[in-house]
């Protein structure tokens, strides 16, 4: 049996913007990494991006007399935990898209594989 978690810490969705629930006034200061919205200093609602845990998990056993038969049994992402979604950045005819790191999360949700590996 083999048992196998990974954490992904949270984080921030975009570091250029400010936290709040306004606006900020003013011209965006020199060499400052806050991204500009006309005259006002972007804000965003909620700038953070959740921690999510994953857990996989493998059952096997080898049988015959030179043991050279292998049973398995593989579960992918056992707690069935979605993606984190996150807000697109590209705008267009189908309006702001949303964004999943497939790199990072699993999209797939829980998936199962058996199967069988024999040597002659």
């Amino acid at each position: 049996m083999f048992l196998q978690g990974r954490w992904i810490g949270d984080g921030l969705l975009d570091r250029t913007r400010l936290e709040s629930q306004t606006r900020v006034a003013g011209p965006v200061p020199a060499g400052s990494v806050l991204a500009a919205c006309g005259t006002n200093i972007c804000t965003i609602d909620d700038n953070s991006v959740p921690s999510t845990f994953y857990m996989d998990a493998k059952f096997s056993g080898t049988f015959g007399a030179d043991e050279n038969l292998e049973v398995y049994a593989n579960i992918q992402n056992l707690l069935d935990r979605e993606p984190v979604i996150t807000p697109g950045t590209s705008v267009g005819r189908t309006g702001t898209g949303t964004g999943v790191n497939a790199s990072l999360y699993d999209i797939l949700g829980r998936r199962y594989t058996i199967g069988v590996n024999y040597e002659f």
